[in-house]
């Protein structure tokens, strides 16, 4: 597994098989929060930020890696994992219109869902949750009133 750190820095990481039977350093459910705390063992309290897909992204690896481990995370999330408010959980396809956008977010986690042509869902410890006007061919376009 290859990690990108900035345009002159890169980290190799050695990919290892997850045994069943090995006892956790850290009270987490779920082998893939296992796996991706022991993978990135070397480059824990360094202050990197760790990109994860939806398949090892879970809230409670967030909030442990970002205060214990001084690790900031973000990526994208499934729906259906513990430890999500239930206003975001419920949340399906038909019930949200392109381009709209639901959030919830404490002091340290900001979880996101917003619909493109599927619901995408992000978590991050790293980006607050601003809605805002953006910049386009170098003119500013402020957000819509509703």
């Amino acid at each position: 597994m290859d990690l990108y750190a900035g345009k002159s820095e890169s980290h190799s990481i050695d990919v290892e098989r997850h045994n069943i039977g090995e006892e956790p350093e850290v009270e987490l459910e779920g082998a893939s929060s296992q796996i991706v705390l022991k993978l990135v063992r070397p480059l824990l309290n360094k202050g990197y930020t760790l990109v994860m897909d939806n398949f090892y992204n879970f809230p409670l690896l967030t909030r442990i890696l970002k205060p214990q481990y001084r690790t900031d995370t973000m990526g994208t999330l499934r729906l259906n994992r513990e430890f999500l408010p239930d206003s975001l959980k419920i949340k399906k396809k038909t019930s949200l219109t392109i381009g709209e956008i639901c959030s919830s977010s404490t002091n340290d986690v900001s979880v996101v869902v917003w619909r493109d042509s599927n619901l995408v869902t992000i978590i991050s410890s790293f980006h607050p949750v601003n809605i805002g006007g953006r910049e386009k061919y170098c003119v500013y376009v402020a957000p819509k009133s509703y």
